[in-house]
C-alpha cells in the first residue's frame, strides 16, 4: 500500500487529509503535528469524507513515527518551522515525491540549501501554488499568445498581500512563460501590520512587478476597497476577467463558468498524478523558489528600510 505523510495538521493540512482521502489509489496515511487540537480536528474533517478506495490513518506529534520509506509526504506548516522539518523529516526516511505549501521558508538562505538537499536525497519537489491545476487558468492557458506580453491587475480587500502574492506571481509566470522578475514594492504603504496568523507580518498598497518581455503583474491591497475582487488579464488585445469566488471568467465580455475547486478536490487528483505518473502541475521547486526569491528579497528590503536594520529573514506566512 502506498505509504504517505501529511506534516501540519491545521487548516490547510486538514483539507490536504480529506482530498487524499478522494483519491484513486490505496493509502497508508501518517498526518503529524505537535498539536493535540489540530489532529483532534483534521480526524474529524477527515471522518466527513468518504473514502474511494482503502484508506488507513495514523495520527501522531512526532516524526519520528514516520517509516523510512514514504511514497508522498505534503509538509503544510507555517513557513517558519518548514526548513527545519524538512531536515528531520529527510534524515528520518527517504521520501519519493514532496510537495510544499507556499510561503516557503523566511530565510533567503533557506531555498539553496533546501534545494541541495533534495537533490541529494533524489526527491522530486513541488511547491503547492495550486492555480494551475483550476480549470479557467488552464482554458486562458490555451487562448494566450505566448508571442505577446501578459499583463495582470489583481485588486482587493485586506487579501493578504505578502502571504499571498506568490500565488498571482506563480499563476502569470504559468501564463507569460516562466522569466526573471523585478519586483517593483514603492507603491507599498509604510506600515506593517500584523499578520491573520501571529508571528507574522503583512502589507498593503500595490506592488508592480515585470519581466524583460513586457509582462507585467500588479497587485494591489487596500484596507477599503470597494470594487470586484476579480483578476484582469490583457494578452494581444484580449481581455480575461477571472472571478475566482464564483468561478466565472470572460474572455472578450463572453462568460464562461468553471467552479474553482477547494484544496480538499485538489489534493487527491494531485496525488494520483503524482504516484502514477511521477510528475504533476505544479511548479518544480526549482521554479517557485525562484519566485518566492525574489519576492522575499523585495519585501525583506523594505521591512529592513523601515525598521533600519539588516535582517537576513523576513516573517512571510
Amino acid at each position: 500500500m502506498t505509504k504517505v505523510s501529511i506534516i501540519g495538521a491545521g487548516q490547510l493540512g486538514s483539507r490536504h487529509l480529506q482530498g487524499l482521502m478522494t483519491a484513486r489509489n490505496e493509502m497508508e496515511i501518517w498526518v503529524i503535528d505537535a498539536s493535540d487540537d489540530s489532529l483532534k480536528i483534521a480526524k474529524e474533517r477527515c471522518e466527513q469524507v468518504e473514502a474511494k478506495t482503502s484508506k488507513v490513518v495514523h495520527y501522531s506529534q512526532t516524526i519520528d513515527a514516520l517509516p523510512k520509506q514514504l511514497d508522498l509526504v505534503v509538509i503544510a506548516t507555517g513557513s517558519k518551522p518548514r526548513a527545519n522539518i524538512i531536515k528531520s523529516l529527510l534524515t528520518h526516511s527517504s521520501v519519493k515525491y514532496l510537495v510544499l505549501e507556499k510561503f516557503l521558508f523566511i530565510r533567503l538562505a533557506d531555498y539553496d540549501e533546501i534545494e541541495s538537499l533534495i537533490t541529494e536525497k533524489g526527491v522530486k519537489c513541488w511547491v503547492n501554488c495550486p492555480r494551475r491545476m483550476w480549470p479557467a487558468y488552464q482554458k486562458i492557458k490555451n487562448l494566450i499568445n505566448a508571442d505577446k506580453p501578459v499583463v495582470i491587475e489583481k485588486n482587493g480587500k485586506d487579501w493578504g498581500l505578502c502571504c499571498n502574492s506568490v500565488h498571482f506571481i506563480d499563476i502569470w509566470m504559468y501564463l507569460a512563460g516562466d522569466s526573471p522578475m523585478e519586483v517593483n514594492m514603492e507603491g507599498i504603504l509604510p506600515v506593517i501590520q500584523d499578520s491573520k496568523r501571529s508571528g507574522y507580518i503583512e502589507l498593503n498598497g500595490i506592488e508592480r512587478l515585470s519581466t524583460i518581455n513586457g509582462d507585467e503583474l500588479t497587485l494591489g491591497c487596500y484596507e477599503e476597497y470597494e470594487g470586484a475582487p476579480s483578476v484582469t488579464l490583457k494578452n494581444a488585445g484580449n481581455i480575461f476577467i477571472v472571478d475566482e469566488l464564483t468561478g466565472v471568467w470572460s474572455y472578450n465580455g463572453e462568460e464562461h463558468v468553471d467552479k474553482t475547486p477547494y484544496q480538499s478536490g485538489l489534493t487527491g487528483i494531485l496525488a494520483d498524478e503524482l504516484l502514477e505518473t511521477g510528475e504533476c502541475r505544479l511548479s518544480p521547486y526549482s521554479l517557485s523558489s525562484q519566485y518566492h526569491k525574489s519576492y522575499l528579497a523585495a519585501v525583506m528590503s523594505f521591512v529592513n528600510k523601515l525598521h533600519g536594520c539588516d535582517s537576513d529573514t523576513c516573517p512571510i506566512t
